[in-house]
C-alpha cells in the first residue's frame, strides 16, 4: 500500500542514539568523514530538534 501526499503518516522522533549510530556507520565508510549534506548531518539535526530543551532557557550561564 503507498501513501499519498495526501494521507497523513505516522513517524517516530529522530533521537540522539539513532543519529550517532547512523552518523558513525557512515563515518566509517567514508574514512571518517560525513558530509554536511549527508542523511546522517540530517539525522543529527533532526535529533537535536526533537530533543527537549535542557537548562533553563538561557543562552548562557548567568554570571556572578
Amino acid at each position: 500500500m503507498k501513501n499519498s501526499a495526501s494521507q497523513s503518516v505516522r513517524s517516530t522522533p529522530m533521537n540522539q542514539s539513532d543519529a550517532a549510530r547512523i552518523q558513525s556507520a557512515t563515518a566509517r565508510v567514508n574514512q571518517g568523514t560525513v558530509s554536511s549534506g549527508s542523511f546522517a548531518a540530517r539525522a543529527q539535526s533532526a535529533a537535536a530538534k526533537a530533543a527537549p530543551a535542557r537548562g533553563t532557557g538561557g543562552a548562557t550561564p548567568s554570571s556572578r
